[in-house]
């Protein structure tokens, strides 16, 4: 037992002598090439690839002020995505891995943040400890490769609340909890709101209320309203009909009643997928909350601000009809931080920092090996391979056409191919199509494809080469059957 013992305080006063710098600088890069891997690899449709298109349209219409989609105005979201992306195409052209660049950064830089924040407020050893719990978490690192909007508005909302902590030793720190939350409602629009709500709520608990009378937080709010509303402005003096539809109608009122695009749940949804996507740690989540509960219970200021900015931000998003799993990633700093801060407060390994690190890395090491597609972010590797392999076809057509129930890959074809892509949804539908063209080009997911093997077999239609089949994807080259025509 002696020499256990001796064993292990031998490994604590190692991990002492680790400085701080070089502990979150290895988390760093460990997290840069976790989120390299697969950064260049197919692109999922919904909304990545919108976004994608949304941004190639914008840069080569050269246009910094009205977002376009398949050429018509899209402002179902605020643009600031958009034009990172569209810097990151004229510095380095267009593609899929520059697509997902501005999310590439913005996580590397959100986890150093949630790192340094951890490191100055809890224990120099929670810093690394708090990016090994964020690095340990397949969604998150699946989330930092692809260019959704989640990473770079929790980047935002995270700034602006550790901004606001720092406010009670420093003053002008306040101007960065308005300015963080302005570029947060630029990026997803009433999202922003969530960091003020956070700070009103901890105000009222009786923490920071100093803060009402400093300048600077009042100054920060100015900018940040200055920051976002010219674009909103704008595109409703613009666009007024559809602003008003979009953003009021289906982004306010139809998310937090119906659902938007039928993405419905129980109100519990997200407490379920954080407990499954924040893996292996999400089983913490319900004891985790109420720890921090009780750590407000005994007055701790810092306990207190974690537990509003968790419960707040979970009873926000629960609230809401609308539930898409990838909206819980905006909870998992303040999840990674509240793991830290109980890790540090629990006398019995308070002094096993080091033993506790080692742990987090077995556990992202036996993810890396056993979690599906830990590493990868490739959601349509069959769909680049049939347009490769079509690129002759392709390129001889005006306009490509998907068939079938379900929405099949039209914004990344429209990304890829710079094609004019039309939904078919019924037999009828086809055969009026075929019939009113030489030949069309016909991308079909299975199991819609026996429906196009059974009109060809039934001579309803011909094809003008063989099928190409790959993975879940059949290309139909079809043209009108030579009975019908006679």
């Amino acid at each position: 037992m002696h020499a256990k013992y001796n064993f292990v305080n031998k490994l604590c006063m190692l991990g002492k002598n680790i400085h701080l710098r070089y502990a979150i600088f290895s988390v760093a890069v460990i997290a840069g090439i976790l989120f390299f891997c697969g950064l260049d690899e197919g692109m999922r449709d919904w909304d990545e690839g919108v976004y994608a298109q949304v941004a190639k349209e914008m840069h080569l219409r050269n246009d910094w002020l009205t977002p376009y989609y398949s050429g018509k105005p899209f402002i179902d979201k605020p643009p600031l995505l958009m034009w990172c992306t569209m810097l990151s195409y004229r510095i380095f052209g267009i593609g899929v891995w520059q697509a997902r660049l501005t999310t590439y950064i913005a996580s590397i830089a959100l986890l150093i943040l949630t790192m340094l924040f951890a490191a100055k407020t809890i224990s120099p050893h929670a810093g690394a400890l708090t990016g090994l719990f964020l690095l340990g978490m397949p969604h998150f690192v699946k989330e930092a490769k692809m260019g959704h909007l989640e990473q770079i508005v929790s980047l935002f909302l995270t700034f602006s609340l550790i901004s606001f902590w720092y406010a009670r030793t420093k003053k002008t720190a306040a101007v960065w909890c308005g300015i963080a939350a302005g570029l947060a409602f630029l990026t997803k629009w009433v999202v922003g709101l969530c960091a003020p709500i956070v700070q009103i709520i901890v105000i009222a608990a009786g923490i920071q209320r100093t803060l009402l009378k400093n300048k600077w937080w009042w100054i920060g709010y100015a900018i940040g309203i200055s920051i976002a509303a010219p674009w909103f402005i704008y595109h409703y003096s613009a666009f007024p009909a559809q602003f008003m539809d979009t953003y009021f109608g289906r982004m306010i009122v139809e998310s937090i009643t119906e659902g938007v695009n039928d993405h419905t749940g129980p109100f519990y949804y997200y407490v379920a997928v954080l407990i499954k996507k924040a893996r292996p740690w999400g089983v913490l989540l319900l004891p985790l909350t109420a720890y921090l509960g009780y750590r407000t219970a005994k007055r701790d200021s810092f306990g207190t601000f974690l537990f509003v900015w968790l419960s707040v931000f979970l009873v926000i998003f629960s609230f809401s009809t609308t539930k898409i799993h990838r909206y819980i990633v905006i909870l998992y700093p303040v999840f990674a931080l509240g793991l830290s801060y109980a890790v540090q407060r629990i006398s019995v390994l308070s002094n096993r920092y080091t033993l506790i690190m080692l742990t987090a890395l077995l556990i992202i090491a036996l993810h890396c090996i056993i979690s599906k597609d830990f590493l990868k972010s490739d959601y349509h590797h069959t769909l680049q391979h049939v347009l490769k392999a079509s690129a002759g076809d392709i390129a001889q057509t005006a306009e490509i056409y998907v068939y079938g129930s379900t929405k099949t890959y039209k914004p990344t074809l429209l990304f890829f191919t710079e094609k004019t892509i039309k939904k078919l949804s019924s037999t009828d539908e086809l055969l009026a199509t075929v019939a009113h063209h030489e030949k069309i080009f016909l991308i079909v997911k299975s199991p819609d494809d026996h429906e196009i093997y059974a009109l060809l077999e039934s001579g309803a239609c011909a094809e003008s080469k063989p099928a190409y089949n790959a993975g879940n994807l059949t290309v139909f080259f079809l043209k009108k059957s030579q009975s019908i025509g006679k």
